[in-house]
């Protein structure tokens, strides 16, 4: 939920993804050092660990996106299309976000799950953005992708800043049309 006020915009949802995000850095922060000082971190499993760690923050960022999304009133469909674009496959970086979000939650459960349109869904994002989802540690590498080799998720926000300002001005744009 955000208000507008004389100073600008109130974005509580933003406010919050940020905490969340600098305690999701912060373990991704923990593993990096852990990373170097261990002398065979795939074995400690730590890249499972960082790989976990990566798909809660992916989630956080689905649930702000979803909050902004609804308090704006544009449809999910349209809204996942919306701000800026990844560079190399022109994908909505929202919908990257959406995609990995829905990975973490969902992989899982693919192999009981006979419907793939939404496993399809979520292997073409992956594929589009150079990271398979059955590949080794997908999400670490679709986060990197986005960030541009940052692998953290504050410098996400820039991104999901410009969506939600777009998503505002479609809003507004909807209302004046009628």
């Amino acid at each position: 939920m955000f208000i507008h006020t004389h100073d600008g915009l109130i974005d509580f949802d933003m406010d919050l993804l940020v905490q969340m995000c600098r305690v999701i850095d912060r373990q991704l922060d923990t593993f990096e050092e852990r990373f170097q000082a261990t002398p065979d971190a795939d074995a400690y499993g730590l890249f499972d660990w960082a790989e976990h760690v990566t798909g809660v923050g992916f989630v956080a960022c689905q649930c702000y996106l979803t909050a902004t999304y609804t308090c704006v009133g544009i449809p999910k469909v349209e809204a996942m299309q919306l701000g800026p674009r990844h560079q190399g496959s022109g994908r909505a970086v929202a919908a990257a976000i959406n995609a990995a979000a829905n990975f973490w939650k969902h992989y899982p459960e693919w192999p009981l799950d006979k419907n793939t349109h939404r496993q399809d869904t979520v292997r073409r994002a992956f594929d589009d953005l150079g990271f398979p989802a059955d590949g080794e540690y997908p999400l670490s590498g679709i986060l990197t992708e986005l960030t541009t080799g940052i692998a953290r998720f504050g410098p996400l926000q820039v991104p999901l800043g410009q969506w939600r300002d777009e998503l505002m001005k479609r809003r507004a744009q909807n209302l004046a049309s009628g």
